[in-house]
């Protein structure tokens, strides 16, 4: 505002009543701008508490709404946060079950390589065996081919020993018949 104007020492007036009517009508003066800047003040600082007052209560109506926001958004965390945690809850439980799954079929995956192998030495050691078993009916073949070989030969023999023992019997027989003949006739 306006400076602070140095004071007028006068130079020892007389004290009289005009020179204090003068004196207070040079003060009154000098306090008018004074008095004016005062009023203003006042009227400005009126206007601010009038415009904080009704900016107060503005502000304690959005506080109250801010704050039934804020309760309204913390519920819904509490229950998003609820939600959220049981649907991880439920995840896991999944993976935990899966993960079981997964440990069966492992352990179902080893079962059947081990019966694939079992089955592919099995089938092996068939095969073999099948291998030998038909060397062994070949030989078995050959020997009893052999076998029957030699029958037919033995037979063939036992037949022609049996025509020579029979015709022999019959030589023998017609020789005794020749000879003892001549002694029945």
């Amino acid at each position: 505002m306006n400076q602070p104007r140095p004071e007028r020492v006068p130079d020892s007036p007389p004290d009289t009543p005009i020179s204090r009517l003068v004196w207070h009508e040079v003060v009154a003066e000098e306090l008018e701008p004074l008095r004016e800047a005062v009023t203003r003040l006042e009227a400005a600082q009126g206007r601010d508490r009038d415009s904080l007052r009704a900016a107060s209560s503005g502000w304690a109506e959005q506080i109250g709404f801010l704050r039934g926001q804020a309760e309204g958004l913390e519920e819904r965390t509490k229950a998003d946060r609820q939600d959220l945690h049981n649907v991880v809850n439920r995840l896991q439980e999944e993976v935990a079950r899966l993960g079981g799954y997964a440990f069966q079929t492992q352990v179902q995956e080893r079962m059947i390589n081990r019966v694939e192998d079992d089955h592919a030495r099995l089938a092996e050691a068939v095969n073999e065996l099948s291998q030998e078993l038909a060397l062994i009916i070949e030989r078995f073949d050959n020997r009893l081919s052999g076998i029957q070989g030699e029958l037919v030969r033995q037979r063939s023999r036992m037949t022609e020993i049996t025509i020579a023992v029979v015709v022999g019997a019959i030589g023998m027989l017609a020789g005794l018949a020749i000879a003892i003949a001549p002694r029945f006739f």
